[in-house]
């Protein structure tokens, strides 16, 4: 049998290669990722129409005969099967990633929206806590257990006793530092999810740079320069 230390050991490594949430956010608004609904939306329809017309349609203009072909060039079957990654990482992104990581970049926006410990308790509710099996993952329970210790001078053994003390309203010291822990700790939670976005996001830019690669291909194979 796998030890404890064994998977605490795996889990250590697996988060010094994948990325936080937070690298994730930021994928997540970049502009290349975000224009993948267009093409997840347009693709198809064009495919559609294609085999409507037919994959070739003739034109007589000035008694000669021009033929184009209208099926759908690979390079646009790639860009779909990226588009598709991209929208399922966005997808997974905003259902899976922490609320102290997308609610906010920094606590200067935390703070002046007036938010205090209330809001940062709610966090680790909503994000370490199973409300199906009512219960957190021994990690997640770790993690919550220290944030307690550091700032709220206590740590529980019964998990019914954490949620009960976190639906407080606490008024303490040390708001700035006690947000950032909650941060870097959300930052690094829900592991197997993290992996997810990632791969999907990864599948993403490698079909999307083969879709670059082919046109750069394609504009030196028939440049007058080469």
């Amino acid at each position: 049998m796998i030890s404890e230390n064994t998977i605490k050991e795996a889990r250590f490594r697996a988060n010094l290669f994948l990325p936080r949430w937070s690298v994730l956010k930021n994928l997540e608004a970049n502009p290349i990722v975000k224009s993948s609904y267009f093409w997840f939306a347009l693709v198809p329809v064009f495919a559609k129409i294609f085999e409507k017309i037919g994959n070739e349609i003739v034109v007589v203009y000035n008694f000669r005969e021009y033929l184009f072909h209208l099926s759908l060039p690979f390079s646009w079957q790639i860009l779909f099967f990226s588009s598709c990654f991209f929208v399922l990482g966005s997808i997974a992104f905003k259902l899976f990633c922490p609320h102290a990581i997308t609610e906010h970049s920094g606590f200067k926006e935390f703070n002046e929206e007036g938010k205090g410990y209330p809001q940062i308790n709610s966090y680790y509710i909503r994000s370490f806590y199973n409300r199906i099996k009512n219960e957190f993952s021994p990690s997640a329970r770790d993690a919550v257990n220290s944030y307690l210790s550091h700032y709220h001078n206590l740590k529980f053994e019964s998990d019914s006793e954490i949620i009960k003390y976190l639906h407080q309203i606490q008024d303490l010291e040390n708001l700035n530092k006690a947000y950032w822990f909650t941060y870097n700790t959300s930052n690094q939670h829900r592991l197997g999810y993290r992996c997810l976005v990632s791969l999907f996001y990864f599948l993403g830019f490698l079909l999307f740079s083969i879709v670059i690669f082919q046109n750069i291909k394609f504009v030196l194979l028939h440049s007058s320069i080469c």
